[in-house]
């Protein structure tokens, strides 16, 4: 392979690189949590219940998943209008019925070793694209030969 190929091969790939975690959809940062809503005892006072109609409707949904579901789980930094209303109520009425709602911070290995990962293989990315556009920028200046440029 020629150095201009390599050198676009390699702008392409560090520019994919870099912008990982636009198509993962990482959150680096962001702190994991896992929402979990369990039938409330009959003993519980009615100035402690909200009213699902009274929270917004990100949070609503998440409330519902873990309803239906064990449990919801959300990142806590981009997914916040979907989490803080379920903490800072205990007691939800949904559909008729009483929910306990619990907030779990659920930070694993993982959600730590990405944080740190995530922009050192951004910075990898950049470095290679610019690797590789300055490979294509010196095969342009010397006619496409492998000298070095004068």
């Amino acid at each position: 392979m020629d150095r201009a190929r390599a050198g676009a091969a390699l702008l392409v790939v560090g520019l994919l690189v870099a912008a990982h975690p636009l198509y993962l959809g990482l959150n680096p940062g962001d702190t994991t949590v896992e929402v979990v809503a369990e039938p409330a005892d009959g003993g519980v006072a009615e100035d402690e219940v909200t009213n699902a109609s009274a929270i917004d409707d990100p949070a609503r949904t998440t409330l519902r998943e873990a309803v239906d579901g064990d449990r919801a789980t959300r990142w806590r930094g981009a997914q916040s209008a979907a989490v803080v209303p379920l903490i800072e109520a205990d007691y939800v009425r949904l559909d008729g019925r009483v929910y306990h709602v619990q907030v779990f911070a659920t930070q694993g290995l993982f959600d730590r070793v990405d944080t740190v990962v995530s922009p050192l293989v951004a910075l990898v990315g950049v470095l290679a694209a610019l690797i590789g556009g300055r490979t294509i920028w010196d095969v342009g200046a010397t006619g496409g030969d492998d000298r070095a440029p004068r």
